[in-house]
């Protein structure tokens, strides 16, 4: 994050989010409307909106859900309000929110400045902004909530996130999908080394060529052992220690690999290869 971090420690354009200072008003050089009694703006609560964190669910403890946040992009001022019943904070929440979603074109404009700055990640394009809440275990809010699931040699790594609408869950899901579609036509090819038959092997898998099994014994010559396509797999599975079984039916039957660690990243590989060539042929929506 260190490319974009000065965004977010100084998230106004320069100014940093107080409550001291408020900058100037029109408002402040406007005449009090008629009937109501004049107000001095100089006790107003300024926040800035670019960025902002706004949920109704980290609120104080209260039967009638009145409350919401809202939390500045760099973290330094959080504000709660209370509305007069429930319907008004959904209303207020809702408003909120839809202000901070017309300020994200230019927030991505200028985060899309710092990265292109950069020697590392200037050529990347972003794709989705907003604010994400890691969880501990699985709350209330189910429905919400979504899991990223990373296959490592000692096991899964499971991080689960929630969101404040099922529009953010729609929109963050569908960027997560893709973004792995687009790894996996990036990547092409995945190798690990293997043991079938007691014997060292290869295991080689390309998103439009399929499986591979070369022999890979030293000082040998490069032997190709198996080869299957993509189509004539018919199930994948593993015993979340060592071992992957392919099944591509005919006379081999099922396929037992020892890739002597654990077998989920192989596993979810094969699996994000399908995916994206399933849509590839425009079958996903």
């Amino acid at each position: 994050m260190k490319e974009v971090s000065p965004y977010f420690k100084n998230s106004a354009s320069g100014t940093s989010v107080g409550w001291d200072s408020p900058p100037a008003s029109p408002l402040q050089r406007q005449p009090s409307s008629p009937g109501l009694p004049p107000r001095d703006l100089r006790d107003a609560k300024h926040m800035s909106l670019k960025m902002a964190y706004v949920s109704r669910r980290c609120t104080p403890t209260d039967p009638e859900t009145r409350y919401l946040e809202i939390c500045s992009a760099d973290g330094r001022d959080t504000l709660f309000l209370r509305a007069k019943d429930e319907a008004s904070a959904r209303s207020w929440a809702a408003a909120i929110q839809a202000q901070v979603n017309a300020l994200m074109p230019w927030v991505k404009d200028e985060l899309q400045a710092l990265l292109s700055a950069t020697s590392t990640a200037g050529s990347q394009d972003i794709k989705q902004i907003g604010w994400l809440t890691e969880q501990g275990s699985l709350s209330y809010d189910a429905e919400l909530s979504f899991a990223l699931r990373t296959g490592t040699r000692h096991g899964v790594d499971t991080h689960l996130f929630s969101v404040e609408s099922p529009q953010e869950l729609a929109a963050w899901t569908r960027q997560l999908v893709d973004g792995c579609h687009r790894a996996a036509e990036g990547v092409q090819e995945v190798s690990t080394a293997c043991t079938w038959n007691g014997r060292p092997c290869s295991l080689s898998v390309h998103i439009d060529k399929g499986f591979t099994l070369w022999a890979a014994e030293p000082g040998a010559a490069q032997v190709v052992l198996l080869r299957q396509p993509f189509e004539k797999l018919q199930m994948s599975s593993d015993d979340g220690a060592s071992l992957l079984f392919l099944d591509f039916g005919g006379t081999e039957g099922e396929i037992q690999l020892d890739l002597h660690s654990c077998p989920k990243t192989m596993v979810f590989i094969i699996h994000s290869f399908l995916s994206a060539k399933v849509t590839r042929l425009g079958l996903l929506a």
